[in-house]
């Protein structure tokens, strides 16, 4: 449904009006939609003014240069002379040349940039050359005043205007040449200089020159900035008459071309930055002046203070005055003059029910001050938050503004421009995550960054899927669930408390209809809303014909989290020379589906658990099937925000991965429906059936006669590991005996034989084996695991906890190749071992059993192993589960609770469970074999116990 989401952070400030809106006019640095209606204005009649002479302080204007290049525009000269003093002002000479019928609107339609209210543009000439011959124009150019309506739409009035050059008669290969200048400064600045001048741009520069003009007892700090092309700008720095100039000078400048979805705080082109301001304590108090403390609140504001005072505790009082604000109080900006930075007084915007950011972050904190809390204006940059701490100090870069509040040792940054923000404070989305911002008191010195210890909890994004199908041909049933967190939940609460019923119904169909052919909704969506803890669900039912589909005896259910899709950025062209900026970083995902298949259906499948390893991203996935119950659990989570150009194809790569990864179905075999087995028939029956089956299938081909060398070596072992299970050692030994003769470097082979020679306890033997297997190349996770439990009941316990532990590293580690697996089952062996040795659980050990312990199986037992839950409430987590899938979780969760209780030295407990165990008949699981030599193992220390 993101395509109800939209930002609620905006852009109130007005930045000083940036030189880039001045040097090229045909490459302004103008955000407005091209296509948002435009309105013609008058202005005052000095403030623009045609043919004056250059002002006195001007230097002589650059030459233009020759030019042979045949670009479609090509900047023939760009000079730009920056004047401080009592008025500051600057000063464009500038030339470009159309080489095509393309780039005629490039100088046919020319536009200017300025804030009338405090503002004077001046045309000094405009020249079209043509060939050798001179047309002047500035007289006779057609100049209309433009303001775009967007800004009323948007609730914010500035006071720029665009004068639009309209001029006549352009051709191919003509150059105009323009020179204009523009004074005045808005006077909330108080006459301190900031600029940024622009240095390249998409279009190549013949000669590219700024003059910076200051008094000598003025210092103007500068910088020259750039992250792609680093090559150093030529300077000249002269002093006459108490005036410095400083002339910054280039030739041939190279066009840079522009790429899509740049991080913002990346600068691809080089620029000049200028600042009065000599660091950022500087800035923060020439802040402090805009927000005085307030005497006395109006009558209404007092009495909700008076009433806002009774509240339990500093933050409700706080959070109460956040929503008295964001709710009472529409947002609207008139921003002319001082007042683009200047608020209005608190009572005044309460009885206007009006403001923009920094009125209602003035109005916010007064409150606060009266409800006795410490806050302050923070000063932030909506459209690039990490920007302020690359660039000199100035006020220039800050278009937002918010509170920083403090209460105790926590602080909250409150957004009176948000909306239906309504719950705790640390629920609340964050303001900016991550962003640098100026904290407005005298005491500031330096930046702050924003941080919020629950960001990745508030922006979870959760989907919960539950399938149900009776039977296999007919209509199955969907009921989806939707939570966001945070700042996605207030996105849903704004936006889709406001959509129509039919609207309603339109956005959760969305892809739903795309995935599943002829699905329904039945009823209305059903919306829960809790603004305290700041969630917001949405749960729908929904019928779908043919829920399933059947090939050759095989039942297949697709499952898909949209809550996913779309959420990596991929650009169109690979080979970038910017970095890609990844929009929806951080991301925190969750998807859970349950899939009820009918009650014929017996599936006897162990959990797996996979990760996805990505330098980009992480991707757990864990699926489990027993009995009629599948269910899957993909947890994905996204920090990187910035993707270096040089790793965007691994991006690419890896996105591949992912949609292979989180797309999955789930299958049903003919062999485990019900009806193929005797209606009395038990689960271990049925299981055991399943493992004769497989015995006599690879027999059938053995029988043929028609495998040989390695092939036959892989069908022996395969029969050997079936019979095994069937407990039939004399015959799985005789086959791994063969396997072995037949294929003596074959990995497989070592390994079956291996397995075989544990089955029958000789455990020192079987751990050599598996270490021969590992020197042919087999992939090592499963193999570690398995050496690590024949080292186990060879007592040789270090080496089996340091098998282990590699075990669920190379699971934790791995992509989606074949060495990709579970890390759960090493972790919970290595464990136990670990805590009969006496030693501590390594710290990314005791990671994974922190994360999610009540998350799929077996990371309930790992969480118990690690202390973080009881025995009675794993076995009495393990007792809910449905059927068949209960009695398979049981075996294994008696043998952990077994391992539990010795490490507790409860050994008379720990027999009980492995005789538990044991009494299951499920002889294929491991834990079956496991508890026989755990048993073996108890009985000799009881019985020497009993005897002392």
């Amino acid at each position: 449904m993101s395509t109800l989401f939209h930002r609620l952070v905006s852009p109130c400030l007005a930045t000083v009006l940036g030189l880039s809106l001045f040097l090229a006019p045909a490459w302004a640095a103008d955000t407005s939609d091209n296509d948002t209606p435009v309105k013609e204005i008058k202005v005052a009649a000095d403030a623009f003014t045609r043919g004056d002479p250059l002002p006195s302080w001007a230097q002589p204007l650059a030459e233009m240069p020759e030019s042979h290049r045949r670009e479609p525009l090509v900047i023939r000269l760009a000079e730009t002379q920056l004047h401080v003093g009592a008025q500051h002002a600057l000063l464009v000479n500038r030339a470009e040349q159309a080489n095509d019928a393309a780039a005629l609107g490039s100088i046919g339609e020319y536009p200017l940039y300025f804030i009338p209210e405090y503002q004077k543009l001046h045309l000094h000439s405009l020249v079209i050359q043509r060939g050798k011959t001179l047309i002047d124009r500035t007289q006779k150019v057609n100049v209309r005043f433009l303001q775009r309506e967007a800004e009323l739409e948007e609730g914010m009035y500035s006071g720029m205007v665009t004068a639009m050059l309209l001029v006549d008669d352009v051709r191919v290969g003509d150059i105009l040449h323009i020179v204009y200048s523009v004074d005045g400064q808005n006077p909330v600045f108080a006459n301190q200089y900031a600029e940024t001048a622009t240095w390249d741009q998409e279009e190549p520069i013949e000669l590219r020159r700024i003059w910076l003009i200051h008094p000598v007892d003025r210092p103007i700090h500068w910088r020259q900035m750039g992250d792609f092309n680093k090559k150093q700008i030529a300077q000249e720095v002269s002093r006459s008459h108490g005036v410095e100039y400083v002339k910054f000078e280039e030739r041939n400048v190279a066009g840079v071309d522009d790429e899509p979805d740049v991080p913002t705080d990346y600068f691809p082109d080089r620029f000049i930055e200028f600042s009065e301001y000599a660091d950022w304590h500087a800035v923060a108090n020439w802040a402090t002046t805009l927000f005085p403390p307030v005497d006395k609140l109006p009558d209404e504001l007092q009495r909700f203070v008076d009433e806002t005072k009774q509240l339990p505790t500093p933050e409700a009082r706080a959070s109460a005055a956040l929503q008295w604000v964001q709710d009472n109080i529409r947002y609207f900006s008139v921003s002319l003059g001082e007042s683009s930075h200047r608020p209005y007084s608190p009572a005044l915007v309460a009885e206007r029910r009006f403001g923009d950011c920094k009125d209602k972050t003035y109005l916010l904190i007064t409150l606060l001050h009266a409800l006795g809390i410490e806050a302050h204006p923070i000063l932030l940059s909506a459209e690039s938050p990490l920007l302020p701490q690359r660039i000199l100090a100035t006020p220039a870069i800050f278009d937002h503004v918010a509170v920083q509040a403090r209460i105790g040792d926590a602080i909250y940054y409150l957004d009176g421009t948000r909306l239906e923000q309504h719950g705790q404070l640390d629920r609340i989305g964050p303001t900016l995550p991550g962003a640098y911002g100026l904290v407005v008191d005298p005491s500031t010195t330096a930046l702050t960054e924003l941080k919020n210890p629950a960001l990745h909890e508030l922006t979870l994004r959760e989907l919960d899927e539950t399938f149900t199908v009776p039977n296999l041909e007919g209509t199955g049933t969907l009921a989806a669930t939707q939570t966001w967190h945070g700042t996605n939940a207030e996105y849903m609460r704004l936006a889709f408390g406001r959509l129509t019923p039919e609207q309603r119904r339109k956005q959760v169909m969305g892809h739903y209809e795309r995935r599943y052919p002829g699905i329904t909704l039945v009823d209305e969506p059903e919306v829960k809303d809790d603004p305290a803890q700041n969630t917001y669900s949405l749960t729908m039912h929904y019928k779908i014909p043919k829920l399933v589909t059947e090939s050759h005896g095989t039942w297949t259910l697709h499952y898909f989290p949209s809550n996913l899709s779309g959420v990596l950025n991929v650009p169109e062209k690979v080979t970038r020379s910017f970095p890609l900026a990844e929009a929806e970083a951080p991301y925190a995902a969750h998807y859970h589906a349950t899939i009820n298949w009918p009650d014929n259906v017996r599936a006897a499948e162990d959990p797996q658990s996979r990760k996805l390893a990505s330098d980009f991203f992480s991707l757990d996935t864990q699926h489990n099937f027993r009995g009629r119950i599948a269910t899957v659990d993909i947890h994905f989570d996204m920090d990187k925000a910035r993707i270096a150009a040089a790793d965007v194809p691994r991006l690419v790569e890896d996105m591949k991965k992912l949609d292979n990864a989180i797309t999955g179905t789930v299958n049903v075999g003919h062999d485990e429906l019900r009806q193929a087995y005797a209606a009395d028939a038990s689960l271990q029956d049925i299981l055991k059936d399943r493992m004769r089956t497989q015995v006599e299938r690879v027999s059938t081909v053995l029988r043929a006669g028609k495998l040989t060398g390695e092939d036959l070596a892989e069908a022996l072992c395969e029969r050997a590991d079936a019979e095994s299970n069937l407990e039939q050692f004399d015959a799985a030994r005789t086959d791994a005996d063969e396997a072995l003769r037949l294929a003596p470097v074959l990995a497989r082979a070592w390994e079956c034989h291996a397995d075989q020679l544990a089955a029958r306890g000789q455990f020192a033997r079987a751990a050599d084996e598996y270490g021969k297997a590992l020197s042919l190349g087999t992939p090592p996770g499963d193999i570690y695991y398995r050496r690590g439990r024949a080292r186990y009941y060879a007592g040789q316990l270090e080496r089996a906890a340091e098998d282990f532990g590699k075990a669920r590293a190379v699971a934790q580690s791995a992509g989606d190749d074949e060495d990709a697996g579970d890390s759960l089952y090493p972790a919970l062996w290595e464990s136990w071992t670990l805590q009969r040795l006496h030693q501590p659980l390594p710290p990314t050990l005791v990671d994974l059993a922190h994360a999610a312990p009540n998350d799929a199986w077996p990371r309930p037992a790992l969480a118990m192993l690690t202390g973080s839950m009881t025995p009675e409430q794993l076995l009495s987590d393990v007792a809910k589960k449905p059927e068949d899938d209960r009695e398979l979780t049981s075996v294994e969760a008696w043998f952990f609770v077994a391992q539990y209780r010795l490490a507790h030295d409860d050994k008379a407990g720990a027999k009980q469970a492995f005789e538990k165990v044991r009494k299951s008949g499920i002889t294929m699981y491991e834990e079956y074999a496991a508890a026989a030599f755990e048993l073996k193992a108890l009985d000799g220390t009881l019985t020497a116990a009993k005897a002392r």
